[in-house]
């Protein structure tokens, strides 16, 4: 009974509209002077259609009633909403969302995929020189520069997650400014001051002089991570040239080079190629994958030219033509 008073007060407006056509009939059959058995008698089939109509759309009414109260025992997401309601504007809103719905589900699902196959792979790195440390306590080997490598080792790996981390969060913010470069490349040289002593590597670094318009921290995390390809894939006694040809930033080494094949698919996420299989134990296919990825979001592109057992030369370029065209513009 309260469904149906709910019912009538949702619909007052037509009940009332009915009432009032029913008076104004019966008020031109008494000005016409007209039998009002006619009247009643058609009011009676008025009455009879009424009575079907308001039961299909009461029953309507109650169904979809039934429909909503169920929110409460299950997940919203989980209605068919279309049944709520006849009306094809609403529907075709409905099924807009369902196919919404469907797709921010299947991202979720992909993203957590590629978190989970992310953290596998991270995982297995970083036990490697957890292992080694492990070793080496179980030999009493107390060699400090080994100890310093394999907890550089683990410090790079923690940099790596955390900078995964960064990138993949919603609330992740870029800080665009400009900045001299120079200090950024000194500060990541310093980091693998130990690695080039320890491999006997020469660093040839000339000073760029560049003032770029980017996110110093994130550029900062890019420039280390090709530094640490540059240092692993390096042989003892080689070189490590930085420098910048106009607006670009170029790191060069004289590494095992990286095939043709490989090179079209080294941004691929836990892709190693032929060097990452030789040197399985330090190999993840992560790091140019996140400096692709980082690239990508600082707007600056990226170009990677290497040849087998001649080396690898990354260069960075580092002038942002959507900038540039904005000041033209100014």
């Amino acid at each position: 009974m309260r469904i149906f008073l709910q019912y009538c007060s949702e619909r007052k407006s037509f009940l009332i509209f009915c009432l009032w056509c029913a008076l104004i009939g019966a008020l031109l059959f008494f000005l016409y002077g007209l039998q009002f058995e006619a009247y009643w008698y058609g009011m009676a089939l008025c009455g009879c259609g009424a009575v079907f109509w308001i039961g299909s759309d009461f029953s309507k009414y109650y169904r979809t009633h039934a429909l909503w109260k169920r929110c409460a025992d299950i997940h919203v997401l989980d209605l068919d909403l279309e049944q709520t309601t006849d009306d094809p504007d609403l529907q075709s809103i409905f099924v807009q969302i369902a196919l919404e719905k469907n797709h921010l589900i299947s991202a979720f699902e992909q993203k957590s995929m590629e978190q989970s196959d992310y953290f596998a792979t991270w995982v297995h790195q970083v036990k490697l020189p957890v292992s080694a440390m492990r070793l080496m306590l179980a030999n009493h080997d107390m060699n400090e520069k080994d100890w310093k490598q394999q907890i550089f080792s683990l410090e790079r790996y923690l940099s790596m997650v955390l900078a995964y981390l960064r990138m993949t969060s919603e609330s992740s913010d870029y800080i665009f400014r400009e900045f001299a470069l120079d200090p950024v490349v000194h500060k990541a040289i310093r980091m693998f001051s130990t690695q080039f002593i320890y491999k006997k590597i020469r660093l040839d670094f000339q000073e760029t002089h560049l003032k770029v318009l980017s996110d110093e921290k994130w550029l900062q995390f890019v420039i280390e991570q090709i530094l640490s390809n540059a240092v692993k894939y390096s042989p003892a006694g080689s070189m490590i040239r930085i420098c910048s040809i106009g607006s670009d930033l170029i790191i060069e080494d004289e590494g095992c080079g990286i095939s043709k094949s490989d090179l079209k698919r080294i941004t691929e996420k836990g892709y190693t190629g032929e060097n990452g299989r030789l040197n399985s134990s330090e190999s993840s296919g992560l790091g140019l994958y996140l400096v692709y990825s980082i690239m990508r979001k600082l707007n600056h592109p990226i170009t990677i030219e290497s040849e087998p057992q001649k080396g690898t030369k990354v260069i960075l370029h580092l002038q942002d033509d959507s900038f540039v065209r904005n000041e033209q513009e100014m």
